[in-house]
């Protein structure tokens, strides 16, 4: 049996290379994304393929989530893939922070995650490799952050 993925934020970016790249060496790859009927080159990817399956997920949303861990509940996942993310705060500067726009950013970047991972804990348990992953970018960094300067 080929290896399974499960990869949040696949509709673009890291995400989308990331189906790319495993369904091309044989996995079969979940991708997830907020709006797949928007997703071109994601759902591109999965007309092409049988081993690219498009789901919904938002990763804010706990009714996605619980619905697509019950449709997925029988499925080993080898690789949970963290990839969702977005950078919040935008045109923010001390002193004049949109608490709305931080507090969706530390959902999306960081309670989603462990969501995700909680949703799907037994799958990975049941799989070969039993691996969760979670990304972010440069942005993140607190020792290399050149490109920083924002809150």
């Amino acid at each position: 049996m080929s290896e399974v993925m499960l990869v949040t934020g696949a509709n673009r970016g890291i995400g989308l290379e990331l189906v790319r790249q495993y369904s091309k060496v044989g996995w079969h790859v979940h991708a997830c994304c907020r709006v797949p009927e928007n997703a071109h080159a994601l759902r591109q990817l999965g007309e092409a393929s049988d081993r690219i399956h498009v789901h919904l997920l938002d990763v804010t949303n706990a009714r996605h989530l619980e619905t697509l861990a019950a449709y997925l509940k029988d499925e080993p996942i080898d690789l949970l893939f963290n990839n969702a993310g977005i950078y919040g705060g935008d045109d923010q500067s001390f002193g004049d922070i949109d608490i709305n726009q931080w507090q969706y950013a530390f959902l999306v970047n960081t309670i989603a995650p462990v969501k995700i991972m909680e949703a799907f804990i037994d799958q990975v348990a049941r799989s070969n490799r039993k691996i969760m992953a979670v990304t972010t970018s440069k942005m993140g960094s607190i020792e290399d952050n050149g490109s920083g300067g924002s809150y």
